[in-house]
């Protein structure tokens, strides 16, 4: 395909109209038929040779524009052909690590670990808007300047470490047959805690990634309701990444599901005593890890309780924030509206046990979307704030008194090579 375009060849001189050629799209880039495009003044001046030497020639003008999508490459989702879309001036030029299963809006911060202790971030964990959590190991050799994508990326690899999204139907066919209630989606990205433990998995030695569902976009489940189906089942997932050494695993695992993971919504393991309890404990330690689900214990079950805040891990325990819509208007026409319920979620990050003070899983903290748990220090011990429609603030569980750390930088004793004591 070949498009005329003004192709601003040298400095100071008049603008060259030439036809171009146009390359195939790479996964992440969108060709659009340009309908208008403006020219600012720092363009101007570079036109006519007054910001200095102009290393990109030659080159087109025009930061910000509007046009009709004619095409799109590999993995975008937001846009289709014939779209009406506005540009801003950032260049693609494609991406420096293609995932296959990449194809869905990821909305979230990443989640970083240096995992060695090193200094340097080696993984990062993120998820997108349906429903697939995503590991990437970055190489040790990454050259931004580099010439081709795989020397840009230094050797880096990813994968879907789970797929939670896709119950009942499969991603080929972006899955169809998977129900409304079945699409969860991750909006904030995850907690991450490294740990050994001998008691609740056959391998002691493993990371604990720790996220909730919930759709930011849809607070009130509008797009379910409005088809009179009942709300998305939203859940909080802990899963387990056994492949803790440095850089991705010699042979790459299948995502995680549903079904290769414990279900801890009946609170089976808080009772030692049950009859129910060796059983449990035999198949929650050979999980992927534990989910729990965020519905009521009587009919209606679900009725739109959902995450719209990252998890956070202080102590061992996981304390997650969720929203309740409301199920009901205002008792007056004047009166104020109802916003909905917030609540506070505190679990034994192990086993998925209720550690709140009062020994239940949860609380609630106010009214409105709340904010994820903040962790303040006090000399009263931490304390956790969230911010919700009635200001939040309480102590924190678990072993939280923090231990005095002093050090000292340089030579303690001015003498060189003498060692320091503290």
């Amino acid at each position: 395909m070949r498009t005329l375009a003004a192709v601003l060849v040298e400095t100071g001189k008049p603008l060259v109209l030439a036809e171009l050629d146009m390359p195939p799209l790479q996964p992440g880039q969108v060709l659009v038929e340009v309908a208008y495009s403006g020219v600012c003044h720092t363009q101007v001046l570079e036109c006519r040779g007054f910001r200095g030497e102009d290393r990109y020639l030659p080159h087109c003008l025009g930061h910000e524009g509007s046009g009709i999508v004619c095409e799109v490459g590999p993995g975008v989702t937001k846009v289709k052909p014939g779209d009406r879309v506005i540009l801003s001036w950032i260049k693609g030029s494609g991406a420096d690590l293609e995932l296959s299963n990449m194809k869905y809006s990821i909305p979230s911060d990443l989640a970083l670990i240096d995992s060695n202790g090193d200094g340097a971030v080696d993984r990062i964990y993120v998820g997108d808007t349906r429903g697939q959590l995503f590991r990437i190991d970055l190489g040790n050799q990454i050259d931004p300047g580099a010439g081709s994508a795989s020397q840009r990326n230094g050797g880096s690899n990813g994968y879907v470490l789970a797929d939670i999204g896709c119950t009942g139907g499969v991603r080929s066919n972006d899955c169809s047959a998977t129900t409304k209630q079945d699409r969860r989606g991750f909006f904030y990205p995850p907690d991450i805690v490294q740990l050994r433990d001998a008691v609740y998995s056959t391998t002691e030695t493993y990371d604990y990634i720790t996220i909730a569902t919930g759709d930011r976009e849809d607070p009130l489940d509008k797009k379910t309701t409005s088809l009179s189906a009942e709300a998305v089942h939203n859940r909080i997932y802990a899963f387990r990444d056994y492949n803790v050494k440095v850089g991705p695993p010699t042979t790459i695992p299948g995502a995680f599901t549903e079904s290769g993971m414990y279900d801890a919504t009946a609170n089976v393991l808080s009772n030692p005593s049950g009859g129910g309890f060796a059983a449990a404990l035999t198949a929650f330690k050979g999980s992927y890890g534990w989910y729990l689900d965020l519905r009521e214990s009587a009919t209606p079950l679900w009725i739109g309780e959902k995450s719209l805040a990252r998890t956070s891990v202080f102590a061992g325990i996981l304390y997650v924030t969720t929203y309740t819509p409301a199920t009901t208007a205002a008792a007056t026409p004047c009166g104020a509206a109802a916003i909905g319920t917030a609540k506070l979620y505190g679990l034994d990050l192990l086993n998925g046990v209720g550690r709140l003070t009062s020994g239940a899983r949860s609380e609630t903290v106010g009214s409105g979307i709340p904010s994820h748990v903040v962790t303040v220090f006090t000399p009263g011990g931490p304390i956790g704030l969230v911010t919700a429609t009635g200001f939040s603030s309480r102590k924190l569980e678990g072993e939280t008194k923090p231990k005095p750390t002093s050090w000292r930088q340089g030579d303690c004793s001015g003498n060189s090579g003498t060692e320091c004591n503290f």
